[in-house]
C-alpha cells in the first residue's frame, strides 16, 4: 500500500510526477596560464561557480545546458550554463609585467624583476574571487571560488585561491580552485585547496609547468528519486550514485526536460 508521500507524488496514470525544483551546480571552465620559467607568471583563475538547493522547473519545458572549455595558454575559460544560470569562465593569468584578466575568478598577474604591484584580475561576486597581485618577479596565484589568489613577491610565487567542495553527486568533490603562480628561476607555487589535474572541475591552470590549460567546466543536476526520471535528456552525462536522489552530471553540452 502506498505511503501518503508516494500517493502525493503519483500521477493520475500511476506514474511518478516530475520534480518542481532541482538542486544544481554550474562551474565554468578555468582560465589558462602562461608556461615557461622566464619572469613571473600568474596562475589561471578558477571558473565561476554557482550552486543552489532549489531551482524551479516546469514539466514539459526543455532546459539548455552548455559546458565551458578550459582556457588555453594565455586565454580565459568559457562560460557554462543551465537554463537561466550562467557561470563565467576564469580569467587568464598574466605574463611578465601584465595584469591578470577578469573572470568568474580573476587570473593572477605576472611581473618583471623590477615591477611592483602588478594587479590581479577581478572575480565576480558570488561566483569567485580576485587573482593575486605580483611584484619582484613573483607571479601571483589565480583566484578560486572560496579564496583570493595569493600575491607573489620577492621571487616567491603566489598560491592559488581555494576551491569549493560539494557533495551534490554523493561524494565530496572540489571545484573551481585557482592555479598557482610561478616566479623567475622556475619556482612554482601551490595550487588552491582541492586543485587537481582533472577535466570538468573548473580549476584554473598552474603557471610555469604543465600544459597551461585550465580545466573544463561541469553542470550537475539532482533531485529526490521519489520524482520521475527526465522525460528527455541529451548530451554527454553520467548518473553518479547518491542515495535517494537522481543525479545527472553533464560533461558535454545538451538539454534536459522534466
Amino acid at each position: 500500500m502506498s505511503t501518503p508521500m508516494m500517493m502525493m507524488l503519483l500521477g493520475a496514470g500511476g506514474g511518478l510526477q516530475p520534480p518542481q525544483s532541482v538542486e544544481y551546480l554550474v562551474a565554468a571552465g578555468g582560465g589558462g596560464s602562461t608556461t615557461g620559467s622566464n619572469l613571473g607568471r600568474g596562475g589561471g583563475g578558477a571558473g565561476g561557480l554557482l550552486d543552489g538547493s532549489s531551482y524551479s522547473v516546469t514539466a514539459g519545458t526543455t532546459y539548455t545546458i552548455s559546458i565551458g572549455a578550459g582556457g588555453a595558454v594565455s586565454s580565459s575559460g568559457s562560460s557554462s550554463t543551465f537554463a537561466s544560470i550562467t557561470a563565467t569562465g576564469g580569467g587568464k593569468g598574466g605574463a611578465g609585467g601584465n595584469d591578470g584578466s577578469a573572470g568568474g575568478s580573476g587570473g593572477g598577474s605576472g611581473s618583471f624583476t623590477t615591477n611592483s604591484n602588478v594587479t590581479g584580475g577581478a572575480g565576480i561576486s558570488g561566483q569567485g574571487n580576485n587573482g593575486g597581485d605580483s611584484s619582484t618577479s613573483g607571479g601571483a596565484g589565480g583566484g578560486g571560488k572560496n579564496g583570493t589568489g595569493n600575491n607573489g613577491g620577492n621571487f616567491n610565487p603566489g598560491t592559488g585561491g581555494a576551491g569549493y567542495q560539494s557533495s551534490i553527486t554523493g561524494a565530496g568533490t572540489y571545484y573551481s580552485a585557482g592555479g598557482a603562480g610561478s616566479s623567475h628561476g622556475e619556482y612554482y607555487g601551490a595550487n588552491g585547496t582541492g586543485w587537481q589535474s582533472a577535466a570538468n572541475t573548473g580549476h584554473g591552470a598552474q603557471a610555469g609547468t604543465g600544459t597551461g590549460t585550465g580545466m573544463s567546466g561541469v553542470v550537475v543536476i539532482a533531485y529526490p528519486d521519489t520524482y520521475a526520471e527526465p522525460a528527455l535528456i541529451t548530451g554527454t552525462y553520467t548518473t553518479p550514485s547518491r542515495s535517494g536522489y537522481r543525479v545527472y552530471r553533464f560533461t558535454g553540452s545538451g538539454s534536459i526536460k522534466f
